[in-house]
């Protein structure tokens, strides 16, 4: 009998250590191995959305994850490994800009704002190291050629 209970304290142990994650006075969880994306989902009046959907995907990689808000707006992706993402969100209709996002090593933890706004296009979203989207007034073009009207009419 005391044999038995010394191999399943034995054998439970590690899956109870592995499981195990503790929050420290940043509100961060420790213990977590790889690259953390975390950020919070606001409507255009930066109040909070709770129960958005947030879709995070690899650059160089097809697939995607997807988790929801909680009530204060906030999500999290944990244990990903290092490389370049993009992340956005959505809610009834309403969506976010993409916000790309560069962890480039392991253990980085990555900050994420996304504002919700009328089908992406006037959306906003903001991350650490992520460029910002400029608009210029300007033309931007070049004239080809310009043709001689000295001959309009007439066979030249």
């Amino acid at each position: 009998m005391l044999s038995v209970m010394a191999v399943l304290v034995i054998l439970l142990l590690p899956a109870a250590m592995a499981q195990q994650t503790l929050r420290n006075d940043s509100g961060g969880v420790t213990g977590a191995t790889g690259v953390t994306i975390r950020g919070r989902v606001l409507n255009s009046d930066s109040k909070p959305v709770t129960d958005a959907v947030v879709h995070l995907g690899k650059k160089d990689s097809s697939g995607s994850l997807e988790t929801q808000t909680d009530a204060a707006g906030s999500f999290v992706f944990l244990g990903l490994s290092k490389g370049s993402y993009r992340v956005s969100a959505e809610k009834a209709g309403l969506r976010s800009r993409t916000a790309d996002v560069v962890a480039s090593s392991d253990n980085d933890t990555e900050k994420v704002d996304l504002v919700l706004g009328g089908k992406g296009s006037a959306a906003g979203a903001s991350a650490h190291g992520a460029q910002t989207m400029e608009f210029s007034d300007q033309p931007n073009f070049t004239v080809a050629g310009v043709t001689d009207w000295t001959a309009v009419g007439g066979h030249g």
